[in-house]
């Protein structure tokens, strides 16, 4: 009787358990779903930029503590609004624009980059083409990194055409295009030999020293890749092929 009355007692405080850690996630999914909710009410109603940029903020300060994900869809819409705005959502008093906020639009960047995925990856190539504002720009190419390139080299192609339609002289977006590059494109990206001439070109540019030296080394660190990736393919056939 006893061993049995243990076993019960074993079983009941695992039931008991169970319901508590089942319980405590719903109450967090509540309360997570709760968040969104209000940020993305916030958002609609929002005029100020500032309101604007708390929002943004907030929801980047506790992204990974709420466990915030892509899943989330309310935090793309707010994302994607803001980004927008001032860009392809124009609002005019006048012939004012009225909501064209850079810095909103830099927080949206930052947030679409934490939560991924190949729909976000496009908006921004498009913010990254449209939008004027170098700020803006060079941190939505930073954030390719985060998303790497496409199947058919299309963020490789849309640093190109900027880089072409505006030869940009802002020190950080030119870093910007080189950094993404080092860090994305790998030997079997379909983009690989266009990275490597537009690095080339850069480095044999109009630009300062420190630009055309980080141009030349990102350039040696993509050859490099290709060393390692030839390396270990014909190491791989040899065992395979003894």
């Amino acid at each position: 009787m006893r061993i049995r009355s243990t076993i019960f007692f074993i079983i009941f405080i695992f039931i008991i358990g169970f319901i508590y850690s089942q319980t405590l996630e719903l109450e967090l999914l509540k309360r997570k779903e709760n968040r969104i909710n209000s940020y993305y009410n916030l958002a609609k109603v929002a005029k100020d930029k500032n309101d604007k940029i708390k929002i943004m903020e907030d929801i980047l300060n506790e992204y990974d503590k709420e466990g915030y994900s892509k899943k989330d869809k309310k935090l793309i819409d707010i994302a994607e609004k803001f980004v927008m705005e001032g860009v392809f959502d124009k609002e005019f008093e006048g012939n004012r624009l009225i909501n064209d906020f850079p810095e909103v639009r830099l927080q949206a960047v930052k947030l679409l980059a934490k939560i991924g995925g190949d729909n976000q990856r496009d908006m921004l190539m498009n913010i990254f083409i449209s939008d004027d504002n170098l700020v803006v720009k060079a941190e939505a190419c930073e954030a390719f990194i985060q998303f790497g390139e496409t199947a058919n080299g299309d963020v490789v192609r849309t640093i190109i055409y900027v880089y072409r339609k505006y030869l940009p002289r802002y020190p950080k977006l030119i870093f910007a295009m080189i950094n993404a590059l080092r860090e994305f494109v790998t030997p079997d990206s379909p983009s690989y030999d266009a990275a490597i001439y537009l690095l080339s070109e850069i480095q044999m540019g109009s630009f300062n020293n420190t630009i055309r030296q980080k141009a030349g080394e990102a350039i040696d660190y993509l050859i490099n890749k290709g060393d390692i990736q030839d390396k270990e393919k014909k190491d791989k056939e040899t065992k395979n092929n003894p």
